[in-house]
């Protein structure tokens, strides 16, 4: 039970008008009584005697006429007033108890059953934990007590004598430690009751409070019904018989202010220890009508309508406390429950006056706007406590709340325990996918997710769906050839949805329209088809077999599907001058377990040659800042000829120039920004044309958009000289200075990977092995000759160097690690004289730390995923919830810890990886939620990409899933664990990012509910993170100690390199 002191002393305000009543009253008391005095002579004579002659022992001696005179004693103070000890909760939650209503419902209930409603009233209230209960003291306009001014409601008691449900109320409240308050109904709203301009109606009103007030101990009053029916005034006659008012509007409002404080006098005098509240309609005014009123309209206002000024009475401090009748939905048009509850939240801080807001409970299932929720009032409660006035609430019937309609209550009170978290609360049914009611499919399967209110059953076709604990479901159904409906019934909501499944062999193709090409390259023809289909192409009259091609992992989440992209290269014909070659349609074919399909796309036409050889193009002197070196420049005589071909993006992912497929492999290292080599032909990728590749002399390719050509050069060889090393505590860089900007590439070694194939579908996971290289091999082309090998003795992190000859015209400077295996990222950049720095990071040094600071001068930044607009509950949303967790922690441990973004901000996928190079990290993590279109994925994994982000990758995973196992999380019993946690694949994140150890941490599924329901909890969240944070601990700990560098502590440094721009939020 939420309850606080029992009782609490606070001075009661008391208005002036009062204190010179008080006054006057006290005056003529003593007048009185000191006539009496002198019509009674034996008192005077008994006066006289108490107050005569003292005896002779008692008589002092008269003061020496030569002393100083001496001072009268002064009279004691008066003793001051004690403070008033008012008694109310910490919070309320309380509830109407009304006769009529919540007991003596009939008028042929006899005491025994009266008792017995009281009692399960009282329950309930208990049940639910609440600490507050409001006593109508009359049965509509009958008195529950006995009355002279009002007709009384008496019901014989079973002994005979007369029950009163009052102090049957009270004793049993007080029992079970409630407290109870006493509620005046001063009908003033009723037409034919009482007017308070009329005198004598004002007389039984104040006489109602002054019989009922002292008969029993309530701990306080409300006051409620104290304002006029809408659309009328007081008395006429009596209005027209009064001098003070002009405007009967005004003499209303004095009467009804007038009533208000005699009632409040009365109550103070019968014990000023009474709290005192005023029970308020939820509109004063509306904002249009009196600028200090509330953003509302067309409702009933007290000032306007009824003539009662409640905002005065509040300001000036007539009541304790006040209670505000806030009737209308969270929805309501013109007078919302939350702008009426900001209206007087505002208004009750400022007067520092505790506000108590009263919920109509027995408006839950109309037909009101906004009532036909069952989640109304758990929404009005999450909505009260974002006010810092607000005290606590009451609901208007116990016996409404006792219904339980759809499961109101029941969610009330899961949102009074916390159970229900305002942020992902579902009141209606969500699905999320499939997100089509009406579509056509493929896939043998459908999953249905989404999000209802957790407290009322969902069902599918009649079957009732499990909902998790926040109303997150995801359930799975396999599809019939042709139509199949489901329909989804929910708090009397009904969504039908038609899928149609269409066994199909070969989904699409591409090309799919006409396309002309430039002879000699080579086209890639892809094709959807089933996973395990036998699929061909035919281009020009020539059989060209399709086999699994990669699908680009840009961004987490995996989807799994039925169907597998499949391609095939064709080489296209050399170029006729002066005439195409149209070779015709291309056909794609597969089969599966005896079904075989076909489809035919766009032509293929091979552009003519020019008959006359187009001029060369100049080369431009400088490229985005960056000077344009010419190949001609190398020293070692000419190699090849052909057009120059320059990276124009910052970094360029390169792939394999001995195939034509699209797998990236971690050993193809990228090529920064001004990198210059020899065209040899374009490889197009019909999918996809930012896709498409030019392959170089040097042996390897890059995306087209990353490159731009120019004219035809003479390549010449490079005479490397001895390259220059620096070592920092940071960085071990290495200067190398061709004449001009060499293509190179590299590579760790030996490295066994678990399937590097070239004609299929590789898988560069190290999972048995982990990172077992000794050396660092960087190959430079279009060399001729080298100098000495450099000299690495300071480094920490390289213990030798020398030069290995692959060629003729290329060398490879082979780096010999210190440690087996230690490697932790490298850095490379252009300079604009031409000289390349690679500048490989150091192992951290945290051998010295401290225990409490482990990670003191450990450099990371943490990238959460996504970002943008959204919709609760949201990956975007939750990633920077965790990410901003887990940076507390690794600061709190020492770490400089940057984001990516600490907003909700949208950040393109390109522009994370742009944020990482040449800074310095030590490790880069990216969070992310994962989702599958299936119900049963579980559990969290660690994405990698370089081989030297494994090892962080496997020391987190180990933390996390003994994390979230507690939970259920990963385990079989929540669905199904990935086989490898610990995942090598080329999400965009981690392929791209080459400076540091990076890695991608789904952290569950969105898609599996008991997952989801661990996610949104905060409780969990810390967990998974602390357990991320011991990870990294971890991986630091395992580092070999930085001690072989004899370097100052700078940090990495690259000298006239060309700037990096960084986006800030």
């Amino acid at each position: 039970m939420v309850s606080g002191m029992a009782k609490h002393a606070r001075r009661a305000p008391v208005p002036k008008k009062l204190l010179i009543g008080s006054a006057i009253s006290a005056g003529a008391v003593l007048i009185i009584v000191l006539a009496v005095l002198l019509l009674h002579n034996g008192l005077l004579e008994t006066l006289a005697g108490v107050f005569g002659p003292p005896a002779a022992s008692d008589v002092s001696a008269p003061p020496d006429p030569s002393s100083p005179l001496s001072e009268e004693p002064a009279p004691p103070e008066p003793e001051p007033e004690p403070e008033p000890v008012y008694a109310y909760p910490v919070e309320m939650r309380g509830a109407f108890l009304t006769a009529g209503t919540d007991y003596w419902t009939s008028d042929k209930d006899t005491a025994g059953t009266v008792k017995g409603q009281i009692d399960a009233a009282l329950a309930s209230m208990l049940e639910w934990d609440f600490n507050t209960v409001f006593v109508p003291l009359s049965k509509g306009d009958r008195a529950l007590y006995s009355s002279q001014v009002l007709e009384t409601a008496s019901l014989p008691d079973e002994d005979g004598g007369v029950f009163d449900p009052l102090r049957y109320i009270l004793t049993k409240a007080k029992e079970n430690s409630l407290y109870v308050y006493g509620v005046f109904d001063f009908h003033m709203s009723d037409k034919t009751y009482w007017d308070p301009t009329l005198a004598a109606d004002a007389d039984k009103m104040v006489s109602m409070v002054k019989e009922a007030a002292p008969l029993y101990g309530f701990d306080g009053y409300l006051l409620g019904n104290v304002s006029m029916a809408g659309g009328t005034t007081g008395n006429a006659e009596a209005f027209a018989a009064q001098t003070a008012f002009d405007n009967i509007n005004a003499f209303t409002a004095d009467a009804v202010t007038g009533v208000v404080r005699r009632a409040v006098a009365a109550i103070r005098e019968a014990d000023r220890n009474f709290y005192i509240g005023l029970l308020s309609r939820g509109i004063w005014a509306h904002k249009s009508v009196d600028e200090k009123g509330s953003d509302t309209a067309s409702y009933y206002e007290e000032m306007t309508d009824g003539h009662a000024d409640t905002l005065a009475w509040v300001e000036e401090g007539l009541f304790n406390f006040v209670m505000v009748k806030n009737f209308t939905s969270t929805v309501h048009r013109s007078a919302s429950f939350g702008a009426v509850l900001n209206w007087w939240s505002a208004v009750c801080e400022r007067t520092g006056t505790p506000l108590y807001i009263s919920h109509a409970a027995s408006k839950v299932g109309g037909s009101e706007t906004g009532w036909n929720s069952p989640s109304q009032l758990s929404e009005q409660l999450l909505a009260c406590r974002g006010s810092a006035a607000w005290k606590g609430s009451a609901y208007d019937s116990v016996a409404a709340l006792r219904a339980d309609p759809s499961g109101s209550t029941t969610a009330l009170i899961k949102a009074y325990k916390g159970t229900i978290l305002s942020e992902y609360i579902s009141d209606t049914l969500k699905v999320t996918a499939p997100s089509k009611t009406t579509y056509t499919t493929n896939e043998s399967g459908v999953s249905f997710q989404g999000s209802a209110d957790p407290n009322f059953p969902l069902t599918i076709n009649g079957e009732t769906i499990e909902l998790s604990e926040h109303g997150f479901f995801s359930q799975d159904y396999t599809l019939n050839p042709g139509v199949n409906t489901f329909t989804l019934s929910h708090k009397g909501k009904t969504v039908t949805y038609k899928v149609t499944y269409k066994v199909v062999v070969l989904q699409s193709m591409t090309p799919t329209s006409d396309m002309a090409f430039d002879g000699g390259g080579i086209i890639i023809i892809n094709a959807v088809a089933r996973k395990g289909a036998s699929v061909s192409a035919t281009v020009g009259g020539t059989k060209v077999k399709m086999v699994e091609a990669p699908v680009k992992e840009e961004d987490s989440g995996s989807e799994e599907s039925e169907f597998m992209n499949y391609s095939g290269e064709f080489e296209l014909p050399a170029g006729i001058p002066g005439r195409t070659q149209n070779l015709g349609a291309v056909t794609v074919t597969a089969s599966y377990n005896g079904l075989t399909e076909s489809k035919t796309g766009g032509s293929i036409t091979v552009n003519a040659l020019p008959e006359v050889e187009r001029p060369e193009v100049d080369l431009p002197g400088t490229l985005d800042g960056l000077q344009t070196l010419s190949p001609t420049l190398g020293q070692g005589g000419q190699v090849t000829s052909g057009k120059v071909a320059v990276i124009t993006a910052e970094y360029a992912e390169t792939f394999l120039g001995t195939t034509t497929d699209g797998y990236s492999r971690p050993y193809n290292s990228q090529l920064p920004k001004g990198t210059t080599d020899c065209y040899v032909k374009t490889v197009y990728d019909t999918g996809n044309t930012g896709y498409s590749y030019y392959l170089f002399a040097s042996g390897r390719r890059v995306y087209q958009k990353d490159a731009q050509l120019f004219g035809s050069e003479g390549f010449n060889a490079n005479v490397l000289g001895t390259p220059a090393v620096k070592v920092s505590k940071s960085h071990t860089m290495l200067t190398v200075s061709p004449q001009w900007r060499i293509p190179f590439n590299v590579k760790l070694a030996p490295q066994k990977y678990s399937n590097d194939s070239l004609t299929s579908r590789p898988n560069y996971s190290i999972r048995n092995t982990g990172l077992t290289a000794d050396y660092v091999d960087v190959t430079f082309y279009y060399v001729s000759s080298v100098g000495a090998a450099p000299d690495f003795s300071d480094s920490p992190l390289i213990r030798s160097a020398e030069w290995i000859q692959e060629g003729d015209t290329a060398w490879t400077l082979r780096l010999h690690l210190r440690h087996k295996g230690a490697f932790y990222g490298f850095s490379e950049v252009w300079d604009n004289d031409g000289n390349l720095h690679l500048s490989f990071l150091n192992p951290a040094d945290i051998a010295s730390n401290s225990s409490s600071k482990p990670l003191e001068g450990v450099y990371i930044l943490l990238d959460p995923g996504h970002g943008g607009p959204y919709e609760k509950p949201s990956e975007a949303k939750l990633n920077l919830d965790y990410a901003n967790k887990l940076r507390e922690n690794l600061t709190a441990l020492g770490a400089r810890v940057e984001m990516t973004r600490t907003a909700d901000v949208v950040l393109d996928l390109e522009d994370r990886p742009a944020l990482t190079h040449n800074r310095g990290y030590h490790l880069l993590i990216s969070i992310h939620m994962d989702a599958a279109n299936n119900s049963k994925a579980t559990g969290a994994s660690i994405h990698f990409y370089s081989e030297y982000g494994y090892e962080a990758g496997q020391k987190l995973y180990d933390r996390v899933h003994a994390a979230e196992t507690q939970y259920g999380v990963g385990t079989t019993a929540a669905g199904t664990p990935r086989a490898e946690p610990v995942r090598w694949n080329t999400l965009y994140i981690n392929r791209m990012v080459h400076d540091m150890p990076s890695v991608l941490i789904e952290c569950g599924f969105q898609t599996n509910k008991t997952d989801m329901e661990c996610l949104i909890k905060p409780e969990y969240r810390d967990k998974l993170m602390q357990a991320v944070t011991d990870g990294v601990v971890d991986y630091f700990s395992s580092m070999p100690a930085n001690s072989g560098a004899r370097a100052a502590s700078a940090p990495l440094s690259v000298p006239d390199a060309a700037p990096v721009s960084r986006r800030e939020d």
